[in-house]
C-alpha cells in the first residue's frame, strides 16, 4: 500500500463545495491509524481495510479530526515561519462548531476512508490481481513496484499543492495572533527534531536480520521492511512531539488569557473610581438663578 500521509493527496481534487479538506485528507489516512498505536491489539490491525469495518475507521478519523481542530490547528500554525502564518491567517482561524459543520465533516472523514480502501484494493491485488503474479527485478514484484511509485507521485502532488497554495494566497496585512510563543520556535522545532532522530537512530541499530520472517526472504526485502518500520517509528515520535507541544502552547495561552482578562478587570475598576463630575450626594451653596415662566425641554424623560 502507499505511505500512510501519501494517502491525503486524495483531498486535493475532492475539496470542492461544502466537504471539509481537512476531514477528507484525515479520513483518507484513517484506516492505517491503528498501526500507529503502540499497543498490540489481536485482529485490530486490518479492520479499517475492510469494507465491513468502514465504520470503525470512520469514527477514528472523526476523533482525529476533532483534535485537530480543537488542540492542533492554531499550535501548528504558530510553528510556521512569518510569511507562512500571514498566509495561513484565514484556515487558522476557529471552526464553526455547530451541527451542519460536524455532519459534512463527518461526511468528508467517510468518502476519505473510502478512497484509502479503494487504493489499497488496486495496489494489494485485490482489484487488479495481476500486479502480484509476476516479479520485475529479483524479488520485487509489480505490487511492490506500484506501491512504492504510488507513494512517489501523491508524495510530489501534494508538495507540489502545497507550494501552488502558498504562492497564490493572499497573506494578511497582519500576522495572526495564534499564540504566545515567538521565541520558542526554534527551541521547538529542535526539540521535536532531536525526539525523532533519536527514535530514528535507536531504530536504526536494529539489524536487519531481526525482521525476518521466513527463509526465503531475501537481504532487499529485509532492508525494505525496516525502513518501513522505522518510518512508522518516525511518525510515531513526531506525534507524540506535537501532542506535547500543542499541550504546553493551549495552557500557555489560556494563562495569557486569564492573566489578560484580570489586568482588564482591575484596570476598568480603577477607572470608574476615578470618574470626574460632582459628587452626588455634594451639596451646593449659594444663590440659586430664579427661573420663570415655562421650561425648555432637556430631553429627559420623567
Amino acid at each position: 500500500m502507499p505511505f500512510t500521509i501519501c494517502h491525503a493527496a486524495v483531498a486535493i481534487p475532492m475539496s470542492r463545495d461544502r466537504l471539509v479538506p481537512s476531514a477528507l485528507a484525515i479520513g483518507a489516512m484513517s484506516p492505517d491509524f491503528v498501526k500507529f498505536v503502540p499497543v498490540t491489539l489481536p485482529e485490530i490491525g486490518s479492520l479499517g481495510h475492510q469494507m465491513s469495518e468502514l465504520v470503525l475507521g470512520s469514527l477514528m478519523g472523526m476523533g482525529v479530526f476533532v483534535v485537530f481542530q480543537a488542540l492542533l490547528k492554531r499550535p501548528l500554525v504558530a510553528l510556521a515561519p512569518g510569511w507562512a502564518r500571514r498566509r495561513l491567517a484565514g484556515p487558522s482561524q476557529g471552526f464553526r462548531w455547530s451541527a451542519r459543520t460536524l455532519g459534512w465533516a463527518a461526511l468528508s472523514v467517510f468518502l476519505g476512508a473510502i478512497t484509502h480502501i479503494v487504493l489499497d484494493g488496486v495496489t494489494h491485488g485485490d482489484i487488479l490481481p495481476f500486479l502480484t503474479t509476476d516479479t520485475v527485478v529479483g524479488s520485487v514484484s509489480r505490487q511492490q513496484v506500484v506501491q512504492d511509485g504510488l507513494s512517489i507521485v501523491l508524495g510530489v502532488a501534494i508538495i507540489a499543492w502545497c507550494v501552488r497554495w502558498m504562492v497564490r494566497a493572499i497573506p494578511a496585512e497582519e500576522e495572526p495572533q495564534v499564540g504566545p510563543l515567538r521565541w520558542w520556535r526554534v527551541p521547538v522545532w529542535t526539540g521535536m527534531a532531536l525526539l525523532v532522530g533519536l527514535a530514528a537512530l535507536n531504530f536504526a541499530l536494529v539489524p536487519a536480520e531481526a525482521f525476518r520472517i521466513n527463509r526465503w526472504q531475501t537481504e532487499a526485502d529485509l532492508v525494505w521492511t525496516k525502513l518501513a518500520m522505522l518510518a512508522v517509528d518516525t511518525v510515531m515520535a513526531l506525534t507524540f512531539s506535537v501532542f506535547v507541544y500543542a499541550l504546553i502552547h493551549t495552557a500557555l495561552q489560556l494563562i495569557a488569557t486569564l492573566r489578560q482578562g484580570r489586568g482588564g478587570s482591575r484596570a476598568d475598576g480603577r477607572e470608574r473610581t476615578t470618574l470626574p463630575g460632582p459628587h452626588p450626594l455634594r451639596a451646593t451653596t449659594g444663590p440659586q438663578p430664579q427661573t420663570t415662566g415655562p421650561q425648555q425641554h432637556l430631553g429627559m424623560r420623567e
